[in-house]
């Protein structure tokens, strides 16, 4: 007699391939416990375990049937989760063991099992969905990669697994957006540019797909459905028509700028070069997301102070647009939410340009400019004893001087040294006069000036600032209406002097 043991499968060998047809009566029995399920999910309040007990049978042996695969995957939302009696770490490592041993009808019968206890398992509902493509049960293995991302839609690990998955389901364009969702969450992940070169590459050596005559694709239909390419009804094969057809000649593969840089990253990862053009490239189309995951993975390889630069630029750039955008989106909606998003993402900003700012200062201890732009980020915290001394060395910058000498005129009319103050605005101004650039430095310098002379009932002083301004520029704030005020104060005070007009009538 011989051995029953020395007909089983080994353990290690795979299951690949359709799965065996179930008799007639194996059919009968999944029918009913199918529609046994359905009657006790048409009564409210009904045993979910139960029902997906009855199921889980249902898609272990028959995992092609989209009817019972759909009702178990819409009982799976009904699930208590998470569970007191979860599963025993036990069962989620019997189903890695069997994916590892490509024991894929395995992993059909004991992933139910675990779902019961955690009907949210994105590794779970991946390994069903891995075991229905390894069975020619295309149509579920995608239905089971759907419902593990919305599981667990952030996860990295589910999102690479999804990726391969729908790779082997023909959907490269899916696949491609998964690994670009792994490479944002992780930018340092190696394996995820390399698939999106690959895939990328790979989708531009496939053949356009035929339009069917309502709009679908007729190739991955057929792809989809047969795990192939698909052959039209009455069409000869490949040998057949070889004889009678010259072969097409093979297609050129013209690769864009921006997928050659991608090619080259993949060949040559070491090379910073390659991911300084590719930012550049993002940064001319506008992308700074991808310019600054590009700068991130540029980081990784290298030391070079140049690099860590440019990305301190690129997020600087991002940072300041998020923050813009997010104001006019406030100033658009007129809501509590929006506006402390706004406020949020200016004082993230705020505190961006203050840290590069000090890093660069640091960096750099001998650049007066550095300096100076660091007093700046000083004083937009409000932190002016702190601003005032980094301030100072921009007026030993020629380009950097009027802004200096108004900054430090504001600081100083602050802390109420208003002579000092007003001599700042005046000098700022005339300094501005040699340098077109500094026309707006010039303007507000004017402006302040007459602001600080009136306060300090110097009018006519006031008067000469403000008209200067407006020889510039009218419409610049309210320097017209304020001018007009001023010159009828001043006119009322040649009229009648304050002695004259304090003095009683008799």
């Amino acid at each position: 007699m011989n051995d029953p043991s020395s007909s089983r499968k080994p353990d290690h060998q795979s299951t690949d391939g359709p799965i065996d047809t179930l008799s007639a009566s194996e059919q009968r029995r999944l029918q009913q416990r199918f529609d046994q399920a359905r009657r006790l999910m048409d009564h409210s309040g009904h045993d979910v375990r139960q029902v997906h007990e009855l199921l889980a049978e249902c898609v272990a042996r028959q995992p092609e049937n989209k009817t019972f695969l759909d009702a178990f995957l819409g009982n799976l939302q009904h699930l208590p989760t998470p569970t007191r009696d979860a599963p025993p770490n036990e069962a989620q490592t019997l189903v890695r063991q069997a994916v590892d041993r490509q024991d894929w009808r395995q992993v059909l019968v004991l992933g139910p099992q675990v779902l019961l206890h955690s009907p949210k398992d994105a590794a779970i509902l991946v390994a069903m969905a891995l075991a229905s493509q390894a069975c020619d049960c295309l149509e579920a293995a995608a239905l089971y990669v759907e419902q593990a991302l919305q599981s667990d839609p952030e996860a990295i690990e589910t999102l690479r697994q999804a990726a391969r998955v729908l790779f082997r389901l023909g959907n490269i364009d899916r696949a491609i957006t998964l690994w670009r969702r792994v490479e944002d969450a992780d930018p340092y992940d190696s394996e995820a540019p390399r698939m999106i070169a690959e895939l990328t590459l790979e989708k531009m050596r496939r053949p356009a797909p035929k339009k069917s005559a309502d709009g679908g694709s007729e190739t991955q239909a057929d792809e989809v459905t047969s795990g192939g390419p698909a052959v039209e009804h009455g069409e000869l094969s490949d040998e057949s028509t070889t004889a009678t057809q010259p072969p097409e000649k093979p297609k050129t593969l013209v690769l864009t700028e921006r997928q050659c840089l991608e090619r080259a990253i993949l060949d040559h990862p070491e090379d910073e070069n390659h991911y300084l053009r590719l930012a550049d490239f993002y940064l001319d189309e506008g992308r700074l997301y991808e310019a600054q995951r590009t700068l991130n993975r540029a980081l990784s390889i290298s030391s070079e102070v140049h690099v860590r630069e440019k990305l301190e630029d690129v997020n600087l750039t991002r940072a300041r647009q998020q923050a813009q955008t997010a104001r006019q989106h406030a100033d658009q909606q007129r809501t509590v939410d929006a506006l402390e998003i706004a406020e949020k993402l200016e004082k993230e900003l705020q505190e961006l340009e203050f840290d590069t700012a000090r890093v660069r200062s640091d960096r750099y201890p001998d650049d007066k400019s550095l300096r100076f732009k660091l007093g700046l980020a000083w004083k937009a915290r409000g932190q002016f004893r702190q601003a005032l001394e980094p301030l100072q060395a921009g007026l030993e910058v020629p380009e950097h001087r009027a802004a200096a000498s108004m900054e430090i005129g504001e600081i100083l009319q602050r802390y109420q040294q208003f002579p000092k103050a007003l001599q700042c605005y005046r000098q700022a101004a005339q300094l501005a006069i040699k340098k077109p650039q500094n026309e707006p430095v010039r303007k507000e310098a004017l402006y302040r000036a007459g602001l600080l002379a009136s306060q300090m009932k110097l009018l006519d002083s006031a008067i000469d600032y403000w008209e200067a301004l407006a020889a510039t520029d009218s419409a610049y704030k309210d320097v017209r209406s304020r001018l007009d005020k001023l010159k009828e104060i001043d006119e009322t005070d040649t009229l009648f002097p304050p002695a004259e007009a304090g003095r009683d009538e008799s």
